[in-house]
């Protein structure tokens, strides 16, 4: 990776990282301006406001720790309905200013994906009109109230967007370097393979060569000897030589784990690979190489991981690959586009996926491929 690229990519983490505290900060205001008021009501009405100010704390924080900038899912939608619904609350209880809903709008502006974004923005824009006409404010026809509201959820939108294209260049700056890579491998195979494979196979026929000579000149043991050595070291090395073409091409479960306890040790990230040398087929091998190879950009792009393990075992029925951190892993990790390739490439072989997330045991990501293919 470029430099450049390197410092792009950590600026733009930290700008996201910057702009969800910030939103979050927003909060203040808010629970600031619903505090004050709670002196002016009865008993009743304070639990009201003090309830619905929790939850557009709650949804609002939730949305835009978690959910913000990650995949489409039903959780966005949640915590928009939650909040705009507190909103309604909070006007009805206590209908001093229409400013609880611009946190509805803004959401519903950044839930998705900008087409059903503005759709929801839209929405939530009328139904701010309509409750603030309902609690009678005479000042509903004016255009205060759906201009305000229509530029937050405008700039809500558009702020998703830029997101999400900074999100897509990063993955596809990381799909360019791997595609890089796989073509430096092929080269390198092609290269050994056209030059270092035929002076091998060369060899190898000249030691066979020199063999019958020798033998049939009635030459000393010592030289046959010498000429069977010859030929055995280059037949071996000629295996080896394909073996690496192999590996080249179609990198497997070994070589992967090989720079991934390499990167994941450069990313500060203790590797540990207590089963890794079990034997398995070419077809397999390579699919559970760019498992590994998937499993470990996850562990060092979302994870916040301090150790990982990867480990491969073999039962009576299954090839099982299992790569687990103690970290978070992705917010949404079964519809990411990794996974979603991993699935593609398991499924080709008969293999599933399966990954779990928990505070307690971390990030799991178990792949299983059935022996019989």
């Amino acid at each position: 990776m470029a430099p450049e690229s390197g410092l792009a990519e950590g600026r733009f983490v930290r700008e996201l990282m910057v702009g969800r505290l910030v939103m979050i900060a927003f909060l203040a205001v808010l629970i600031g301006r619903e505090a004050f008021a709670l002196r002016w009501l009865d008993g009743p009405s304070q639990v009201t406001v003090i309830t619905a100010t929790a939850v557009v704390t709650l949804a609002w924080t939730w949305f835009w720790w978690r959910l913000a900038a990650g995949p489409d899912g039903i959780a966005q939608g949640v915590a928009a309905v939650a909040i705009t619904g507190a909103a309604i609350v909070l006007v009805e209880v206590n209908p001093v200013g229409v400013f609880p809903f611009y946190y509805g709008v803004i959401v519903a502006g950044a839930a998705y994906r900008w087409r059903i974004s503005a759709v929801l923005a839209a929405v939530a824009t009328a139904v701010t009109i309509v409750v603030w006409w309902t609690t009678g404010h005479d000042n509903a026809t004016s255009l205060q109230v759906p201009v305000i509201t229509t530029l937050l959820g405008g700039a809500s939108v558009t702020v998703r967007r830029y997101v999400a294209a900074q999100l897509e260049l990063e993955e596809t700056r990381d799909e360019l370097r791997r595609l890089a890579t796989a073509e430096a491998r092929a080269q390198m195979a092609r290269d050994l393979h056209d030059r270092l494979g035929q002076q091998l196979t060369a060899t190898v026929m000249q030691g066979e060569l020199l063999a019958m000579d020798l033998e049939n000149a009635d030459a000393d043991a010592k030289a046959r000897r010498r000429a069977d050595l010859i030929v055995s070291t280059s037949r071996d090395a000629l295996a080896l030589m394909r073996d690496m073409v192999t590996e080249m091409r179609e990198p497997g479960v070994r070589s992967e784990i090989s720079v991934a306890k390499t990167l994941l040790g450069a990313a500060g990230i203790e590797c540990t690979t207590p089963h890794s040398d079990v034997a398995l087929p070419e077809g397999i091998d390579g699919v559970l190489g760019w498992v590994v190879r998937e499993a470990t950009t996850n562990a060092m792009r979302h994870s916040g991981a301090s150790r990982c393990t990867i480990s491969v075992a073999m039962d009576e029925t299954d090839y099982v690959l299992t790569v687990a951190d103690d970290g978070k892993g992705a917010d949404a990790p079964a519809v990411g586009n990794g996974m979603l390739h991993m699935r593609e490439r398991l499924a080709a072989v008969g293999g599933t996926i399966k990954v779990s997330t928990a505070a307690e045991t971390g990030y799991t990501l178990t792949a299983t491929v059935p022996v019989t293919q």
